[in-house]
């Protein structure tokens, strides 16, 4: 992903980039608060655009000096690495226009990440209009968990716990960053994530992707413990760094080490059951996985198809537009 810095953007004007890349979404991340004691912020959107020239309007200016403090800049995203999510498979479900919402989403997370930690009170980004993409509150909230499940890496969101509604922008909201990162550096969990993904990576080479799945499956059964909800446990920080997590924890760890070695696999959930699991294609076929109930119980949720899986497992909450199962169970290969 690639931002340009666009220096003193105070409201709106026309803007020249450095190269001709292509402008990627339609918002600039930060504008540049005015130099008034309200600390009122302009956001912003690109209304044209030719080659490096970007013609720019404000969308509203408001007083978030308590949430976002100020800013002296703001960030014109572009799309040089968009391959990173438009195959991500919830993104590719959606329209058009939640698709552009999604990708706003997209933009705000890649840029709190590079805050690192929560200084003072920069804790809510945002604000993202939903109404603009003609989508209602219920189904932002929805892209957002399919954000979230397409994304895990993005641990330092606090999704779990829901996206902040600025109560004087009625169809705004904006996103959280965990409380753990009041004391911890964002590049400090990335930067030991990517230690245990690499000893990962080559404990799997030369296998075939039934036998990284069930790696997979059983690195997280045998270095993980169930334990109760907090901002690390349902996320990969918990299961990969602190070997604790709960049913979401383990669902997205399972996604994200699938991703970082190639195997195909989403993130489940059921309001119903208040519980989430993972799917994952085998030879051309989805089947189901549950490393949770594996770990904290006696049966083996390894691979089954819907026949067997929806005995136990119901409620699968409906805006998911997850594949067709496999009805039987995956047959191993003889050893």
């Amino acid at each position: 992903m690639y931002s340009t810095k666009i220096e003193n953007c105070y409201s709106y004007g026309t803007f020249i980039l450095p190269s001709n890349d292509i402008l990627y979404g339609s918002l600039i991340g930060f504008a540049s608060y005015s130099r008034s004691l309200d600390y009122g912020k302009t956001m912003a959107r690109i209304i044209n655009s030719e080659g490096n020239i970007l013609i720019v309007e404000p969308l509203r200016t408001f007083n978030t000096s308590s949430i976002f403090g100020g800013y002296d800049f703001a960030y014109i995203h572009q799309d040089l690495l968009r391959s990173e999510f438009e195959n991500n498979y919830y993104y590719t479900m959606l329209n058009t226009n939640e698709q552009l919402f999604y990708e706003n989403i997209y933009n705000w997370a890649f840029e709190m990440e590079k805050f690192d930690t929560v200084k003072g009170n920069i804790k809510y980004f945002g604000p993202i209009d939903y109404v603009k993409y003609n989508i209602t509150y219920e189904e932002a909230l929805n892209i957002v968990v399919m954000f979230e499940f397409d994304n895990p890496r993005f641990s330092f969101i606090n999704l779990s716990a829901g996206v902040y509604t600025f109560s004087s922008l009625n169809h705004f909201i904006g996103l959280q960053i965990n409380d753990r990162y009041n004391d911890t550096l964002i590049s400090y969990d990335n930067s030991s994530i990517d230690t245990v993904i690499d000893e990962i990576q080559a404990a799997v080479v030369g296998l075939s992707d039934y036998e990284k799945v069930l790696y997979i499956y059983n690195y997280l059964k045998d270095n993980v413990d169930y334990t109760s909800y907090s901002a690390s446990t349902s996320s990969i920080v918990g299961p990969i760094l602190n070997r604790e997590g709960i049913c979401e924890g383990y669902a997205l760890t399972f996604k994200f080490i699938s991703d970082q070695i190639g195997i195909e696999s989403i993130v489940i959930s059921s309001d119903e059951m208040d519980h989430a699991w993972n799917m994952v294609l085998i030879e051309g076929n989805w089947y189901f996985v549950d490393v949770t109930w594996a770990d904290t119980g006696d049966t083996e949720y390894f691979l089954m198809g819907s026949n067997e899986f929806y005995i136990t497992h119901f409620g699968i909450n409906s805006y998911l537009y997850y594949p067709q199962p496999s009805e039987n169970n995956y047959l191993a290969p003889m050893e």
